[in-house]
């Protein structure tokens, strides 16, 4: 190179040489000039354990062979095009983690709050934000136009129908979820009604207030399917149709642990278990009354029955408010509605009640109802056994679940809670009448 320098007139030192090819070193500035000349590369980072692309700016996930099909071309020199090359020396996968050194992060988590952090650290762990604010601008109450005040009134007259029992703590609750975008409430209500009451309308009217993807509707299907990670990936989650008629108690274990807890373990298909803040809320709905096997000492579901309780109460009320459920279903998809609706609820007062039910939720005659006729028929059938009999291995602190299954055998119950290898039996015992499994040998007592 020196010597080629001076035949071109401008001659250079062995040691300038010397540099020209010296190869670069993580010190160097790299990194950061790579980045420069790709500045599609500006935002995306490598989620190290789902093996997966991640752009921080539209959050868009992926794979390794996606991100290259929709990069590689950006790669392409004049000289490849005019040569005929349809792949760049390079893929733009390698690109990415090797020469650009993007940055490498151990996970995607949901965390919302008043600065929008494009990457956070939790337990000493780097994670990908997937929040952003995407909600519309407050406009006060004075500034409303009749439109929106008649949107708000719809969303104040859709809760006292489902809600009657306590509408200012599920409005609180509601407030709360704009007031505090990001601290756990560590419950959620529970709306029961027919179809056609509006109980899952809330997913809707709150996407409009939160911001496109801070709230979401999520099947009972997926809660079925165990692969939860879904559901931690908005502000608030609403929980459709819930009945729990298959793993009832594995379901209801499954959603007590991600309402309460302030982190949580969730999986999903084709990936690693993720240990991530628990920033979600939730709200459940259903048409049945035992929707979910509640026990009387539950602290987690506030369960509220619709003023709405047949079709033909449904059919009245759509008769007399025609306007109502189509104002609510616009109100997603409508910034000028939205706005009157999310400043409604950004200076709604927070309820003493609300503020009293801070770790326990609140008991309703329509939760009552649920604990009384949710619980499994054999449960009843279980005491009435237990109460009827004595003995060292058969009592209100030891059953023999030998002797038990003997004694259900009688009673033309089941076969599933009489086949030894099925844990039927062992779950109603633990879910339903609060007693730990537990193995006996009679050499050991």
């Amino acid at each position: 190179i020196s010597k080629r320098s001076k035949d071109l007139g401008s001659p250079i030192s062995i040691t300038d040489a010397k540099k020209f090819v010296r190869p670069l070193s993580v010190e160097d500035s790299q990194p950061s000039t790579v980045r420069d000349a790709y500045p599609w590369l500006a935002d995306w980072v490598y989620v190290g354990p789902d093996e997966i692309f991640y752009d921080l700016r539209t959050k868009e996930t992926l794979t390794e062979r996606a991100f290259n099909a929709k990069h590689n071309r950006l790669m392409l020199t004049v000289s490849d095009r005019q040569e005929g090359k349809a792949a760049p020396d390079v893929a733009a996968s390698n690109l990415a983690l090797n020469l650009a050194e993007i940055p490498v992060v151990s996970g995607v988590a949901h965390k919302p709050s008043d600065v929008v952090e494009d990457m956070f650290e939790f337990r000493g762990l780097q994670f990908a934000n997937s929040w952003r604010d995407t909600g519309p601008a407050v406009v006060p109450e004075w500034e409303w136009d009749d439109a929106q005040a008649f949107a708000v009134e719809c969303v104040k007259k859709q809760v006292e129908m489902c809600a009657p029992e306590k509408p200012e703590i599920f409005m609180s609750f509601l407030a709360h979820l704009v007031q505090f975008r990001g601290k756990k409430i560590r419950w959620a209500p529970l709306l029961v009604g027919v179809q056609g009451s509006g109980k899952s309308v809330w997913a809707n009217i709150m996407a409009g207030v939160l911001g496109y993807g801070n709230s979401q509707s999520i099947p009972q299907s997926v809660l079925a399917s165990g692969f939860l990670r879904s559901l931690m990936a908005a502000e608030l989650t609403v929980l459709e149709e819930l009945k729990a008629r298959v793993h009832r108690y594995d379901i209801e274990n499954a959603l007590r642990d991600l309402i309460a807890n302030p982190w949580s373990t969730t999986t999903e298909k084709s990936l690693k278990p993720l240990t991530q803040p628990n920033h979600t809320n939730f709200i459940g709905t259903s048409n049945y009354a035992d929707a979910l096997p509640l026990e009387s000492n539950d602290r987690r579901w506030y369960v509220e029955s619709s003023v709405l309780r047949t079709q033909d109460d449904v059919a009245a009320f759509q008769e007399r408010c025609p306007d109502h459920f189509d104002t609510l279903a616009r109100i997603e998809f409508s910034p000028h509605l939205s706005a009157a609706v999310r400043g409604f609820l950004m200076s709604y007062p927070i309820s003493q009640s609300f503020k009293d039910c801070a770790v326990s939720a609140p008991m309703t005659v329509a939760k009552r109802r649920m604990i009384g006729v949710s619980e499994d028929p054999i449960a009843a059938i279980i005491r009435d056994i237990i109460d009827s009999n004595t003995g060292p291995l058969f009592n209100k602190t030891f059953v023999s679940l030998t002797i038990l299954r003997k004694h259900l055998s009688l009673e033309n119950v089941d076969k599933a809670y009489l086949d030894p290898a099925d844990r039927k039996l062992s779950r109603v015992m633990r879910e339903a009448l609060g007693m730990q499994p537990m193995e006996w040998r009679p050499e050991r007592p």
